[in-house]
């Protein structure tokens, strides 16, 4: 009997204990919830909900990824027309100016394009003036992988500035960061021991993988556009297409076919009759009669836009691809697999009309590789930049006109016109352009660059001449931040052709100026002086650029020596 009643004090007991238990938990809740509240009631403006970031679903890439140069916009029969397609300007604007010059270009009758990274890898005023003829003169392009990280940064600016106290926070963060506080080791040090931060959190209001390039040169320059000249690099697509040309204007590249299948495959869009889809508002363009060929042409064309995933799946591919690895994989070294316009160009020489698979469609033996030796297609061609290490890369189906203006080489255009037109007359190579019966009229035109040789510009060092090179082979590792450099030189020599080494590949440890330290602060300016002595070279060899953000390196390699 006596059980009972001390059963029922040990139950009473545990309920006095859970709910006190209950109580303390709720207490502790509420105390780390208005503590947080208090830590963060400044990040709570920037979309922050107890420290947690909430930027996942904000689309920074503004991403347009084809447009049509229609025929009537292209006006490529008028007798005066030339269509001008330009290769990566870097932001050089008088190299810009003086091959204009040398085309006698006119914007009344001449359309021009460029093939992206316009801006980057030169002082900001010249990237400034870059960008403001551009959009003035309303000239075409595509984006390039240095213009997409701008608009990223811009966006993201944007954004921060949209919120309560985003412009305020903003504006200190560039402050502290010009100021040289604690840059010396702000872009490899963690980010909870980066002195020149408010606080660690800071950091976490930057997506991931952007922090080591807050203050950069892409961070300037966006910072830097007008609304207007941000709104022109928003207009600009991956990929532009001009099917009156049967042509495909893109940064880096474009493929023919999934490469992770087999380019006869049934799926691929080169690889089986197109169908029109009465739908397909771009075909009302044509004529009955012409629907035939000219209007199966734009669906096939636009296939291969729409269905190769990598074309249209991943933005990154058509701003960065340079080769293709055996497995499929898309690379962006110069180095790796096989160059994609080795592929493309491969492809469209199987291309050989409709009429014989209208006859008969089982043509293609998709069983047996080998005996595909033509597919139901009509050739097109790629413009492109993006790939200077190779230079002027003319090849019958593709064009890559990054010839290195911002590594001290050339500027290069790519002129066409139609047959017997009043254009002006420029000196430059005729090349052929399209099939054979296309006739149109096309010619290369090249202007050197004003760049001075051998030095080290916007976070981009220039390296041209294979003496020397030679002559700094003798550099040693004196730290894992120049293997890069060492790579570099040892692929030279086994014959690889170097023309440039990219930012953040470094001299003697001189950190990429535009990106790891404020040149506008005196430090960055002896901490670079710091870096060249052990080679030979003084404070003499550095000096301030043309913009804030900017140090100029100057390399006189007859005074480098090995550390």
């Amino acid at each position: 009997m006596d059980k009972l009643p001390e059963q029922s004090r040990r139950g009473k007991r545990a309920i006095r204990t859970l709910a006190l238990i209950a109580l303390l938990a709720i207490g502790l809740a509420t105390c780390l919830v208005r503590t947080a509240e208090h830590v963060g009631r400044d990040l709570s403006g920037l979309g922050w909900r107890s420290g947690w970031r909430s930027y996942d679903d904000v689309d920074f890439s503004k991403y347009i990824i084809v447009k049509t140069l229609h025929s009537r916009e292209l006006d490529f029969d008028r007798d005066d027309r030339r269509v001008i397609f330009i290769g990566d300007v870097h932001g050089r604007y008088d190299d810009l100016q003086n091959l204009l010059q040398k085309l006698r270009y006119s914007n009344a009758s001449d359309l021009l394009v460029h093939t992206g990274d316009f801006l980057s890898k030169a002082t900001l005023d010249s990237a400034q003036d870059v960008i403001s003829f551009f959009s003035r003169d309303s000239v075409l392009g595509v984006r390039g992988n240095h213009d997409q990280k701008i608009v990223e940064w811009r966006a993201w600016m944007e954004w921060i500035r949209s919120h309560k106290g985003g412009k305020k926070w903003l504006e200190e963060m560039e402050r502290m960061y010009e100021g040289g506080i604690g840059f010396e080791e702000s872009s490899q040090a963690p980010l909870d021991s980066r002195p020149f931060l408010t606080s660690p959190r800071d950091w976490m209001r930057i997506p991931d993988d952007w922090d080591t390039e807050f203050m950069g040169e892409h961070y300037q320059i966006a910072r830097s556009l007008t609304a207007t000249q941000y709104e022109y690099l928003l207009s600009l697509p991956l990929v532009l297409h001009i099917p009156h040309l049967h042509t495909y204007v893109v940064h880096a590249g474009v493929l023919p076919h999934d490469p992770r299948f087999p380019f006869y495959a049934p799926h691929q869009p080169l690889a089986r009759l197109p169908v029109i889809d009465d739908n397909d508002g771009d075909n009302d363009e044509f004529e009955d009669e012409e629907r035939n060929v000219t209007a199966l042409r734009l669906v096939q064309e636009k296939a291969v836009l729409d269905d190769v995933p990598q074309n249209s799946d991943n933005p990154w591919v058509v701003l960065n691809m340079r080769g293709v690895l055996e497995d499929g994989t898309i690379t962006r070294k110069n180095s790796k697999g096989q160059p994609w316009s080795e592929i493309w160009n491969s492809i469209m020489e199987l291309c050989d009309g409709y009429d014989d698979f209208w006859e008969d469609q089982r043509i293609i033996q998709a069983d047996h590789d080998d005996r595909v030796d033509k597919l139901p297609c009509y050739a097109s061609t790629v413009i492109y930049g993006h790939a200077a290490t190779r230079g002027l890369d003319i090849k019958k189906w593709s064009k890559g006109l990054d010839s290195g203006c911002t590594y001290g080489r050339h500027l290069t255009s790519l002129v066409l016109s139609a047959p017997n037109a009043s254009v002006p007359a420029v000196d430059g190579d005729a090349i052929e352009f399209g099939a054979e019966d296309s006739n149109i009229e096309a010619k290369i035109v090249q202007n050197r660059s004003t760049l001075q040789r051998g030095s080290i510009m916007g976070g981009s060092s220039c390296i041209h001449h294979r003496e020397r090179i030679a002559e700094l082979s003798s550099l040693k590792r004196s730290s894992s931040r120049t293997t890069a450099l060492h790579d570099a030189l040892e692929r030279f020599r086994q014959g690889s052709i170097v023309h440039e080494i990219y930012t953040r590949m470094e001299i003697g440890c001189v950190k990429d100026m535009m990106s790891s330290q404020r040149p506008s602060s005196r430090a960055a300016f002896e901490a670079a002086s710091r870096r060249l002595a052990p080679f030979g070279l003084g404070s003499d060899t550095v000096t301030r650029g043309e913009a804030p953000g900017l140090i100029a390196v100057n390399l006189p390699f007859d005074r480098l020596r090995a550390r």
